[in-house]
């Protein structure tokens, strides 16, 4: 029997055919096509069709017949970037971290992540969640029966958010874990944007955590919901003979079949492009997790600046940062680059094995519960070998680091690395305890065979066993603290010894033996059958080094990087779109003409927060009181407006008197029987400043009041917002609604003004306005010439285009050459609102945005002046056509838009011209 198989990924589409002849598999074929879900294809199936074509070719055999399949076909997908999710919580520290862990338990990349307690403005947050497009909201928040203004009010600045989800339009998927209480008014605030479904509390309790229904949950939702809405899906729905399996969940198939049929612990690394994935199973229990934006090409700047400059040049000493960096950004830019040298090889492994690294420390921290065990202090993923703690899964299973003796490395690193190479990745990077065999899956079939477990598990599971991971190493390292002899190795050399601290790498182990001192490890008696063996007694974090090689072999080669040439100017209508971080007020009409810095809206007002008060949850309220005599007890009705302090509820028993006063001042908006009250925050404010003489409040000396001050100078606070707290004695609440202008210490006061600037958006070049939406969002189109670069870092902005030496204040600049650090401190000086230039070294642009570059998603950095880098990293100035083209324009209105997209749909920056 012929069967296909395939894995439809966010990037690549693998197919294999499979010969099912005795009860076993044999691979026939295999071929990669490109996965199409963008423009001008959109359709998944395509690009499957491109590879069964080429299968048909290549074997000989009838595979289809038209646009339908002739023999069965099975399929796992994350096809356009597997399953991305914004998570939604209470407070950081609790709910936030349960939900983060949950949507990383059931295979999702986080998008963003918000809190109450999240570090910035309201408006800052609203901001960031409008610019996001995931394919699913979870939002948690509350324990069962506690209090649920906090989710509510989150809810409504989703709702004011108002995010598009990733393919297309309509209602964007949201699952509701929090408080059961807070279930319908959740529901109310969010309104028609959003289908929200819900599901059990993921921390039911202050004690508990639930997160396995809503694990369950978002996969149905991402099957049901999201990987229909991705394009083909529904032609890709009748060509299977099984349901389509997520990626992440046929990988977990096959490594809990694989460890239950070793009876051991086992784990699997995929190192991707964008994201790391690690799988981790002992005694059936599987925990999985997603480091976003650890990877080796789309995300590979963010894995150096997650690791770490220090920590990857110890691996290749010789190297310059510059050389790293270069070779980093330029592969960060073009992630189809392969490595060239040596070096640039070197370079690779050498920010993978950090990478790994990171996203290992990030799978212990989110999938197990180490809070008990006071991990932080104890538990170092850079020494793993010297401390052995007992890890709790979220169902409770109990496990030791040294039971997981099968450690397997997918991904592209481990295909283009040799055998020895990925050996080294894995044991550096995991430096696992105990006994414990590496393997590497180089052509990925974990989710094929997980898929195919469905109908046919234990032909399946031989011949992933048999075929699809080789073994590379075995790592002994003691799972207990050892300051002496640990190991003893005899073989044709004589003995040689392993103390705490030192590390040996043998080869090939025939012929020899291995004994363990003071412990026994399970195992031990077996490991000398010929497979390398590195036995590591390393306490410190001292690297090994790269391929086990005692002499340094690297060195500041000369690397090749890749680069774009620069495009000419190309007259054409140039299509963009202006939004407000929330509803405002938009004065642009469909079909109008803008000109250049015309106001199209802007947002005049910090949006209120909205409180829901459960008078019955309350615990003023006697529980005793019937539904009637609760409703009769609320002092206030809809309408009605309340000061801080006003009674909201107060009844008499007998003597006792329960009171419950309003927290804000506000609008009674709603109120709901038996006892809910929901209240809208009464912005209404003066332009005045107003000084709080918070010392004389607090009675402390002025000079002591730094130390208990909970704002800065620029935050925004609510009236009854906390300025300053001392728990011992006394606190100090905002009057009044509005920004910290002045902290004064000498006199102990601060001063409150609203004097928001309105955000605005203004038409960047003479235009006409395509279409609006829901009063925040305005789509504009203009003719002119149109210049595209590869990266770009700061905000919109326009100007009149000139040289940098002729450039003024607001201009426009261009510059020839690559942009180093005088051109751009002349930039600055001259007061330019952007700058175009034809490369810039990775050194000079990490110290100009004063950090490493990480993700390169780009568009909203403060910076000086906006930067557009119009053919990549390096020293390579522009071509003299180019230079030509563009000396035609001097002196014209142009618009710079250096918002850059190196994700998940690829979007560049470019400068626009007008003609008009």
């Amino acid at each position: 029997m012929i069967i296909l198989a395939s894995d439809i990924g966010s990037t690549t589409t693998k197919v294999v055919v499979f010969k099912l002849s005795g009860g076993a598999f044999t691979a026939v074929a295999s071929v990669q096509e490109p996965t199409t879900v963008e423009p001008p294809f959109s359709d998944v199936t395509i690009g499957l069709f491109r590879a069964v074509t080429r299968l048909t070719a290549s074997t000989g055999l009838v595979l289809m017949e038209g646009n339908s399949l002739k023999v069965p076909y099975f399929t796992t997908s994350s096809a356009g970037g597997g399953l991305q999710m914004m998570v939604i919580g209470f407070t950081m520290s609790d709910s936030l971290r349960i939900a983060e862990t949950t949507a990383y338990s059931a295979g999702a990349v986080i998008a963003g992540a918000f809190s109450m307690d999240c570090s910035g403005e309201r408006l800052d947050q609203i901001e960031r969640m409008s610019r996001l497009n995931p394919d699913l909201v979870l939002m948690a928040g509350g324990t069962d029966g506690g209090a649920i203004s906090g989710p509510v009010n989150m809810a409504h600045q989703l709702s004011m958010a108002a995010p598009e989800p990733k393919y297309g339009s309509g209602s964007l998927p949201l699952l509701f874990c929090g408080n059961v209480n807070a279930r319908k008014y959740v529901r109310e605030a969010l309104g028609d944007h959003f289908d929200m479904q819900v599901t059990e509390n993921v921390s039911p309790g202050s004690r508990e955590i639930n997160p396995r229904p809503a694990i369950a949950a978002v996969q149905d939702l991402f099957m049901d919901h999201v990987m229909k809405r991705a394009p083909g899906y529904p032609k890709l729905l009748k060509l299977v003979s099984a349901p389509i399996v997520p990626t992440p969940v046929g990988v977990a198939n096959i490594l809990k079949a694989g460890s239950s049929a070793l009876g051991i612990g086992a784990m699997l690394v995929d190192m991707g492009g964008a994201t790391t994935d690690i799988f981790t199973v002992s005694k059936g229990n599987m925990e999985r997790t997603v480091a976003a934006n650890i990877g080796m090409s789309f995300s590979m700047t963010n894995t150096l600046a997650e690791a770490g400059l220090p920590a990857i040049l110890r691996h290749i000493p010789g190297v310059s940062s510059e050389s790293l960096r270069s070779w980093v950004m330029s592969k960060s830019l073009f992630p189809s680059t392969v490595p060239d040298s040596s070096i640039e090889s070197d370079i690779e492994a050498s920010v993978a094995v950090e990478g790994l690294r990171v996203a290992w420390s990030h799978h212990l921290v989110v999938a197990y519960n180490t809070g008990l065990l006071a991990w932080r202090e104890r538990l170092s993923p850079r020494r793993p070998s010297a401390m052995n703690p007992v890890l709790e899964t979220l169902s409770g299973k109990r496990f030791k680091l040294d039971k997981l003796g099968m450690l397997i490395g997918a991904g592209g690193i481990f295909s283009h690395s040799s055998p020895l190479r990925s050996a080294w990745l894995l044991a550096e990077a995991f430096r696992p305890p105990g006994l414990t065999t590496l393997y590497v899956d180089s052509d990925f079939r974990s989710p094929h065979m997980g898929t195919l477990m469905q109908k046919y598990p234990e032909e399946a599971l031989e011949f992933y066993m048999r075929n699809c991971i080789r073994p590379v190493c075995r790592v002994l390292s003691p799972a207990f603290v050892t300051n002496g002899k640990f190991a003893e190795v005899t073989g044709s050399f004589g003995k040689k010894t392993v103390r705490s601290g030192e590390f040996l790498f043998i080869p090939d182990t025939s012929g020899m033996s291995v004994k363990v001192f003071d412990h026994s490890i399970v195992g031990v008696e077996s490991v000398c059958d010929g497979l390398p063996l590195l036995i590591d007694c390393r306490k410190n974090s001292e690297p090994l080094p790269l391929d086990f090689l005692e002499e340094p072999q690297c060195s500041d080669q000369q690397i090749t990087l890749p680069a774009r040439a620069i495009p000419r100017l190309t007259r054409q209508q140039i299509e963009y779109s202006m939004s407000l971080p929330c509803e405002g007020v938009l004065y642009a009409a469909r079909g109008s003409k803008v000109s250049a810095g015309e106001c199209l809206g802007q947002v005049k007002e910090v949006p209120p927060r909205h409180f829901v008060i459960d008078i019955r949850g309350l615990l003023c309220c006697p529980s005793e009181l019937s539904d009637a005599e609760v409703r009769k007890a609320i002092a206030v009705s809809r309408g009605t407006t309340v000061n801080t302090g006003d009674l909201l509820f107060d009844h008499l028993i007998g003597q006792y008197r329960a009171m419950y006063c309003s927290p804000v001042n506000g609008i009674v908006t709603r109120i709901i029987s038996p006892g809910i009250v929901m209240l809208e925050e009464d912005m209404t404010h003066d332009h005045k400043p107003h000084v709080i003489q918070v010392s004389h409040k607090m009675g402390v000396h002025p000079h002591k009041m730094k130390k208990y001050l909970r704002v800065a100078v620029g935050d925004f606070v609510y009236r009854s917002h906390l300025l300053a707290c001392d728990p011992r004695v006394s606190s100090c609440l905002a009057p009044h609604p509005g920004f910290v202008t002045n902290i004064d210490h000498k006199l102990g006061t601060i001063t409150i003004q609203y004097t928001m600037t309105p955000i605005r958006i203004e038409s960047p070049l003479a235009a006409t306005v395509v279409s609006t939406a829901s009063c925040r969002a305005v789509s504009l189109v203009s003719s002119g010439l149109k210049l595209s670069g590869v990266l770009g870092f700061g905000r919109t902005v326009r100007g009149t285009l000139h040289p940098l030496a002729d450039s003024s204040t607001n201009d426009i600049a261009f510059v020839s050459n690559s942009a180093d650090s005088a051109i751009l401190s002349l930039a600055a000086r001259k007061g330019v609102a952007g700058l175009i230039c034809p490369s810039i070294a990775a050194d000079t642009l990490v110290g100009w945005l004063g950090r490493e570059p990480g993700i390169f998603i780009t568009g909203q950095e403060k910076t000086p002046f906006s930067l557009m880098i119009l053919g990549g990293i390096g020293s390579a100035g522009v071509d003299a056509h180019v230079l030509d083209s563009l000396s035609m324009a001097w002196g014209n209105h142009s618009a710079l838009f250096p918002e850059t997209k190196i994700r998940a749909g690829i979007h560049r920056p470019f400068l626009a011209i007008s003609s008009g």
